[in-house]
């Protein structure tokens, strides 16, 4: 088998471009690889250390490395330390899958403790493939299918498998925090510039896709700047900032040296600024939001034993914290309502387009409700060209029209049972374990609604990633003495 394959992979390199044999060729040498390791005898012990310091490096490289920025060899496929850090880090983890028996152990652990939520990815990825191979163009659809299930679907169970407990989390989280302060402040001196970052060493080629070429292009709203930072597009920026303030709240109120909490709360005032420079309008919609949901968390009683000091605490805190509340939900929705209307005439044009997509895809969505119309030819079916390529600036839609209902409905279960998960852990558990998971849930509530105006997929790894560490805190043993005396405040998860 090894011979005729040697021997196929050389006619293919005799009559196609070499990078078309790589991407070709790169499956079915993995998967025999796999099956080696599965059938060699497997070791008691896995370099767990490593894997982390993997998965955590990836979701670094994600958020702060430009996606712009590529090397390329002849005619291979581009190079960037992105890639190179997805290639260690699954090649690292299908290794130790297959050859060690605790990060398998570990995993299955994990799936039986959550059937539903399992099934339900599991589910999806399916049908995304079915619905594709029922499309108009079965092949591509199916195969354009592959970075979907590898930044979504395949991290997803490469975090259960890697994340051995809470301090792998609360690492990660941290991680997050840094990078996110990083990106912060490159947002802001972009702000100040008013160029691509890093525009010296941007090389694209006929062979980069009109999408790359149109993210290079500088972005301005009504003769105004709008930031982006690293990422490909300003709504990203704003979108990952608003997903990092409920991390950058868990930390503060779980961590006690000063230099983390000084990091912490001069986060905040850092990402609302350049939500404001990236001029997104849901990045101020969702932050809004995002303060009132944890202002909404810490109004809530947590641990099953507080008894009447915590009962007593939370009363007293909801009278005072509840008429803020109140106030600062008044001026949102204001706020809000101006900011879904449009406050000048481009924002209003992006405001009017988005309903027309809805209008339009109803009907399309109801033609075909069961397998949709395949990966990628929603938006083609939809019809709105912006010059560059065919868009739907709602993800939802998108992939309601590309996988049908059901799709639709498993991917918001999805993420809707992670929230659930993290908001059930936050109040049973009155330790840092149950408020990280609380905090987590917040930030896939803030994904979901950028989601419902912008169909980029970024976001999704490090969502993904969020959820598994759900699970992973939902395992980790609560210590004693937050058994023995729970209270319903955040401070008590100090330790």
């Amino acid at each position: 088998m090894g011979l005729l394959l040697c021997l196929f992979s050389g006619l293919m390199a005799a009559v196609m471009p070499p990078g078309t044999v790589v991407r070709l060729l790169f499956v079915p040498f993995a998967v025999m690889g796999l099956i080696l390791l599965w059938m060699m005898p497997k070791r008691a012990t896995a370099p767990d250390n490593f894997q982390n310091l993997l998965l955590a490096g990836l979701i670094v490289l994600i958020n702060i490395w430009p996606t712009y920025i590529v090397y390329r060899f002849g005619g291979l496929p581009s190079v960037s330390p992105t890639k190179l850090m997805w290639l260690l880090l699954l090649g690292v983890a299908g290794i130790n899958l297959f050859s060690s028996t605790v990060p398998i152990a570990r995993l299955s652990r994990r799936c039986k403790a959550h059937p539903w939520l399992i099934f339900c990815v599991v589910f999806l990825l399916a049908w995304r493939v079915i619905s594709s191979a029922t499309g108009t163009q079965p092949v591509p659809q199916v195969l354009s299918l592959a970075s979907e299930m590898i930044t979504c679907y395949a991290i997803f169970f490469v975090a259960l498998a890697t994340l051995r407990d809470e301090k792998d989390v609360f690492r990660l989280l941290a991680l997050l925090l840094a990078t996110a302060i990083l990106q912060g402040g490159l947002a802001s001196y972009e702000s100040l510039v008013k160029h691509t970052l890093f525009d010296k060493f941007i090389s694209v080629g006929s062979e980069d896709s009109a999408t790359m070429i149109d993210m290079l292009r500088e972005k301005f709203r009504d003769g105004r700047y709008r930031a982006q930072g690293t990422f490909e597009h300003p709504m990203v920026l704003a979108e990952f900032m608003a997903m990092t303030i409920p991390l950058a709240a868990v930390l503060f109120f779980s961590r006690k040296t000063g230099l983390w909490r000084w990091a912490c709360a001069g986060f905040i005032p850092l990402a609302f600024g350049v939500i404001v420079f990236s001029r997104s309008r849901v990045g101020i919609a969702v932050l809004l939001a995002a303060l009132l949901m944890v202002g909404g968390l810490l109004l809530l009683p947590r641990g099953k034993n507080g008894g009447r000091n915590g009962s007593s605490l939370t009363l007293v805190m909801a009278m005072f914290m509840l008429p803020v509340l109140l106030v600062a939900a008044y001026f949102a929705l204001h706020e809000v309502s101006s900011l879904v209307a449009g406050r000048s005439a481009g924002e209003a044009s992006s405001t009017m387009s988005r309903v027309l997509m809805l209008t339009r895809g109803v009907p399309l969505l109801e033609a075909s409700p069961f397998f949709g119309y395949g990966n990628g030819m929603g938006a083609v079916k939809l019809g709105f060209f912006d010059g560059v390529r065919f868009n739907i600036d709602n993800y939802l839609l998108g992939v309601a029209l590309d996988s049908g209902v059901p799709g639709l409905l498993a991917f918001i279960f999805i993420f809707a049972a992670g929230a659930w998960l993290g908001l059930r852990l936050y109040m049973q558990r009155a330790d840092q374990a149950g408020l990280a998971a609380g905090f987590i849930a917040v930030s896939l509530v803030i994904l979901l609604g950028c989601k419902t105006v912008l169909s980029i997929s970024s976001g999704f790894t490090l969502a993904y990633v969020l959820i598994a560490a759900v699970i992973v805190l939902c395992e980790t043993p609560p210590p004693a003495d937050v058994v023995k005396s729970a209270v319903g405040s955040p401070a008590a998860a100090l330790p």
